[in-house]
């Protein structure tokens, strides 16, 4: 059995490695789009990133000294609501930040990453809501001005994260394989969506990308070459790190009950308590996304 990989791309501090610890306390509980067969492989830095939020903390950003097999998963699923679909071997690399961040600045990917992603079959791209790693385009009418008065040589200054995002996505229509003549599934993945407020959650990911990174939604309703689906994510439902009271609660209880996903797909938003289903989305193994 051949195991299909896919990939979490994102910049740093996009919730990647969050997610999937929560993606892995659903696989553990059951419940959900996809059930788990078998024994996991390499699993340690995994459930060590889960302990953390069983002490009322999100788990820490992946480590980018660390080898790549150490913060990937290898585990097979079969969809829930199927008794007789061959288990399908997943591998999910988790990258950290600065290597999409370095390959999108640069034009460049090492020959090791470059692999991984071209035998992925589809992806999963992440965005946070009020990350501190969002970098704002420039108010080039601002800027002109300021520069006017400055002496020697102008700042340097980072790229856009929309700007960013459209590069990956670019990477992504290149190098994801097409199965069976079809086009890959890529996942956009608004994470954090529970520091939205209440009119913007209701008006789903799609609408808080449309407002937020303008260019990326346009590049995400224009490509062609890939199928895209959007979700937003909380694996928590609040920030126990800021919310004293969320903390104890947190604690006192299972975390593998708190959060939810937002499917946001053909002009509906709905809210489900399964985190697999944007994998389950994505690997089109979930009969009622579709």
């Amino acid at each position: 059995m051949d195991a299909t990989s896919v990939v979490f791309v994102g910049g740093t501090d996009a919730g990647k490695t969050n997610f999937i610890c929560r993606l892995w306390m659903a696989l553990q509980t059951g419940d959900c789009s996809l059930e788990m067969t078998g024994t996991p492989q390499e699993i340690s830095y995994v459930e060590s990133a889960i302990a953390h939020i069983h002490q009322g903390k999100f788990a820490p950003r992946t480590d980018k000294n660390v080898e790549v097999g150490r913060t990937s998963m290898t585990f097979s699923v079969t969809p829930s609501d199927s008794t007789d679909t061959e288990p399908k071997a997943i591998f999910i690399p988790d990258v950290h930040g600065e290597i999409w961040e370095n390959a999108v600045a640069t034009s460049e990917l090492s020959e090791q990453w470059m692999s991984i992603l071209e035998s992925a079959s589809s992806a999963i791209l992440f965005v946070r809501v009020n990350s501190e790693s969002i970098v704002q385009p420039l108010d080039w009418v601002t800027s002109h001005q300021l520069m006017a008065y400055a002496s020697g040589d102008a700042p340097e200054t980072k790229m856009p994260t929309q700007v960013m995002l459209c590069e990956l996505l670019r990477f992504l229509e290149i190098k994801l394989q097409r199965r069976d003549g079809h086009s890959p599934r890529v996942v956009v993945l608004v994470t954090a969506w529970d520091r939205v407020d209440g009119e913007t959650a209701e008006a789903g990911p799609r609408a808080y990308l449309s407002k937020q990174y303008p260019l990326f939604a346009r590049r995400i309703d224009s490509t062609s070459d890939l199928e895209i689906g959007v979700f937003g994510a909380s694996i928590l439902g609040g920030d126990p790190e800021a919310d004293p009271e969320f903390h104890n609660a947190l604690l006192d209880a299972d975390p593998s009950t708190f959060g939810s996903v937002w499917m946001d797909q053909s002009g509906m938003v709905q809210e489900l308590k399964d985190f697999t289903a944007p994998l389950a989305w994505a690997l089109k193994l979930d009969s009622y996304i579709q």
